[in-house]
């Protein structure tokens, strides 16, 4: 007899906080769940009374508003490949969106013959999902091969792990009544009281049978059977101080190492009980509890409410999702010390997780988009250079730069160096908020210490040809129109004196000075063009001012709204009492930036003092004579009198003479040692008797081998 390839669950759900321990806290509440066959599903075989009762919606289909319990495709993971029409999700069923994480993974999707879901459904069209968990079997095998846990933020972001079963991917101790367990870094934001450091440590109870039959195997039912062996999930989180190594699946990071274990959170979904899927079990689970689907994100809210007024918790601010791609994820988080990083480990160096759904780009995200690609597009010809545009977000398409031909451009005057293939300058983003950065700042320096320095939301592979890529210089300048100049003291207005030299520039006025160069107009501002990106009808008849002030009225239009949304949200937390993390507000963006550009500063200052010392110990210790000899070389011919009387160099202390040469050198070293600023000029090589030779790098010296 065929075992049934769906279930309805009632679940009972637990959290509880454990620290700080002045803000633990703890709650359950029950809810319903479907365990379903994606094949079955998918085939619409499981839907009860024509689908109205519970049904399956293809992509594309329409709404589940008409179904009371329902589930589609689009609720679900995300379809990494965007369609023609660009950045929109390409219709994906949920089989096929799951064998394309499985694949960013490095697993064979064609070994997946079927998999479990366990999820709760949509009630009339609403409902917020936080978990949803994959049970991926192989082909002709009944034990479980991969775990997807698809987790859901409030904010309308996806994330997924990928944990495979077996020796050797586990934990190698499970907990009593679970079946399997992993431990594994932190990379999403779920709650707004926890940041991104600290572990998962995840258990399961694996489903008594796999989600097809096997005939010359025999199982039963999950009707039949006790509810402590239905499938259940337990995570827990601890801190930064992973739990004993023993127990762990990965390998301990140096930055964790003999630290103690402590749990901070724990949460439980456990089937207290398990029907098929049937038309009486699911009119009899929703008669029992009418709204529970309904309340979850209601709950959710509540409980928040609780922890940060009466237990006290501060929030952290939305950090933006990582990339599945560890390479590019890299390229933000390298030497980062930022608050809400991601959890970093030895191997694992950023997880075995991603990013699946990003927030959708707002209007004035997009609209900052279009005029930074329009002038990347007219600048990168005008340069001849090849620009490429990262996304993290794996829908987002390379974009390269310029896309409109030659001689569309050569109408419009412009003239170009040959370009290649190959990118001259990378920038990566994480969220199209970056795009609105580059806007906001009034200069390409302050776009970086802002969006990159600052916010680690940009990053670009060259600094000097992004800044010159965004540095237009007018071979026939024209005078700048008051809204130009009425734009850039905008943008100086939220930035605070502490980056600034003078005074913020004033319409009218000429210029100021300012720690980080502002143009008079900002680039973008002159290369707001009516056509196009997108097509290569640019008409030259259009009335180029007029364009051009439409345009920068929008510009101001959109600068404004955001500081002015910026204020708001600051007064709006001070009236409601709502707390911030310190150094986490939302309006501190500039503040950030001013912290920042001191770190940089202490450390170009510390660097600046070390050249300095090192240039003291040349000038007045190590100066010498030298000759060139028939192959040109520089030798040294005799010391100074400064060390003349001191053959072994004991006048010079073996610390200095390390910081000098760039390398540990011995006191008692040869005599036959110099180095001398004199000759950086010749960049010179120096030799100490033997075969060794010291070269000035530009910046210190180094052994050269002869």
């Amino acid at each position: 007899m065929a075992l049934p390839q769906a279930y309805i669950f009632h679940n009972d759900v637990r959290h509880a906080r454990f620290l700080p321990v002045e803000s633990a806290h703890a709650f359950s509440y029950s809810t319903l769940a479907v365990f379903v066959s994606i094949s079955a599903l998918e085939s619409q075989k499981l839907d009860l009374y024509g689908g109205r009762l519970f049904g399956y919606s293809p992509a594309g289909s329409g709404s589940t508003w008409c179904r009371i319990l329902g589930i589609r495709p689009e609720h679900y993971l995300h379809g990494y490949t965007p369609n023609e029409e660009g950045g929109e999700e390409k219709r994906m069923s949920i089989r096929e969106k799951l064998e394309d994480v499985l694949e960013r993974f490095g697993y064979d999707s064609r070994l997946l013959e079927d998999a479990w879901m366990q999820t709760m459904p949509r009630y009339m069209g609403i409902g917020f999902n936080p978990l949803t968990v994959y049970y991926c079997y192989r082909k002709d095998d009944p034990r479980l091969w991969v775990i997807v846990l698809e987790v859901h933020n409030a904010h309308e972001e996806r994330h997924v792990y990928a944990l495979e079963a077996g020796a050797g991917h586990e934990d190698p101790y499970v907990p009593p009544r679970y079946d399997h367990a992993w431990t594994f870094p932190r990379q999403f934001h779920v709650s707004p009281f926890n940041d991104r450091s600290g572990f998962y440590s995840c258990s399961i109870v694996e489903p008594p049978h796999p989600p097809f039959n096997i005939s010359s195997l025999q199982f039963t039912s999950l009707d039949k059977i006790d509810p402590k062996f239905l499938p259940a999930i337990r995570i827990q989180m601890y801190t930064p101080g992973l739990p004993d190594s023993s127990e762990s699946s990965l390998p301990l990071s140096s930055d964790t190492e003999g630290l103690s274990k402590q749990l901070k959170l724990t949460a439980t979904f456990r089937p207290t009980s398990a029907k098929p899927l049937t038309p009486q079990s699911v009119l009899r689970a929703i008669s029992l509890e009418p709204f529970t689907l309904a309340l979850t994100f209601i709950r959710i809210g509540h409980q928040a409410i609780l922890l940060h007024y009466k237990r006290r918790l501060d929030t952290y601010v939305r950090p933006e999702p990582r990339a599945i791609d560890e390479k590019l994820e890299s390229l933000f988080e390298e030497d980062v010390i930022g608050m809400n990083r991601v959890q970093r480990r030895q191997g694992y160096k950023l997880g075995i997780g991603g990013g699946i759904k990003w927030q959708e780009e707002g209007l004035c995200e997009r609209y900052a988009r279009r005029v930074v690609e329009r002038f990347i597009n007219f600048r990168s010809y005008e340069l001849g250079v090849r620009v490429n545009i990262h996304s993290t977000n794996p829908t987002d398409r390379i974009q390269s730069f310029p896309i409109l031909t030659k001689p569309d451009l050569d109408s419009k005057g412009v003239k170009s160096k040959s370009i290649g293939t190959e990118p001259d300058l990378n920038i990566m983003y994480r969220t199209p908020n970056a795009f609105l950065l580059m806007l906001l700042a009034p200069s390409p320096e302050l776009a970086l210490l802002l969006g990159r320095d600052a916010e680690h939301t940009l990053f670009v592979s060259d600094d000097e040809l992004f800044v010159k890529l965004f540095t237009v210089e007018k071979t026939k300048p024209t005078p700048a129109t008051f809204i130009q100049r009425f734009l850039q003291y905008v943008r100086c207005a939220p930035i605070p004196e502490a980056l600034l030299s003078s005074s913020i520039p004033q319409p009218g006025e000429s210029g100021s000075t300012l720690e980080y160069q502002i143009p008079h107009v900002h680039p973008l501002d002159l290369h707001l063009r009516s056509p196009s990106l997108y097509t290569s009808d640019i008409n030259d008849t259009d009335t180029n001012t007029h364009n051009q002030m439409l345009n920068n009225i929008t510009t101001l239009l959109v600068i404004t709204l955001q500081i002015s949304l910026t204020i708001l949200e600051k007064w709006w937390s001070t009236f409601s009492g709502t707390r911030f993390v310190p150094g986490g507000d939302p309006w501190g963006a500039w503040d950030r930036a001013i912290s920042s550009y001191s770190n940089s500063s202490s450390r170009a200052d510390k660097s600046k003092n070390a050249i300095r010392d090192r240039d003291s110990v040349n000038t007045k210790d190590c100066c010498a004579q030298v000759r060139d000899d028939s192959h040109g070389e520089l030798h040294v011919e005799k010391f100074s009198s400064s060390l003349s009387s001191s053959p072994s160099l004991s006048g010079v202390s073996s610390s200095s003479v390390s910081a000098v040469a760039g390398a540990d050198v011995a006191p008692e070293f040869s005599a036959k040692y110099c180095m001398s600023p004199d000759l950086r000029e010749a960049d010179p090589e120096l030799v100490r008797g033997r075969s060794a030779q010291w070269q000035w790098t530009g910046s210190t010296y180094r052994p050269y081998p002869a």
